[in-house]
């Protein structure tokens, strides 16, 4: 059973310092699918990276370009996952 990514409570928008990106992904029909990334940067470089609608889906990236990669993934594995 796939999540359900409407869900108003399990969004949340990005705290100061946190930027908001969107991603699409394929699902398993070839279906274009569109989530919320929230791109946290860390002190030591990098971005780690939230998946608000998917509970437990979290990457990370050393580049904006290469954690925003690391989502897509993440989503498409989380996705495999249900």
């Amino acid at each position: 059973m796939k999540p359900d990514i409407a869900a108003p409570a399990r969004v949340r928008k990005p705290f100061m310092g946190q930027e908001a990106s969107s991603v699409s992904v394929h699902d398993t029909v070839d279906a274009m699918l569109r989530y919320t990334v929230i791109l946290i940067p860390e002190d030591e470089g990098g971005y780690s990276v939230e998946v608000p609608a998917l509970p437990g889906c979290y990457t990370q990236g050393e580049t904006k370009e290469e954690a925003i990669s690391m989502a897509k993934e993440a989503i498409e594995l989380y996705m495999e996952s249900c």
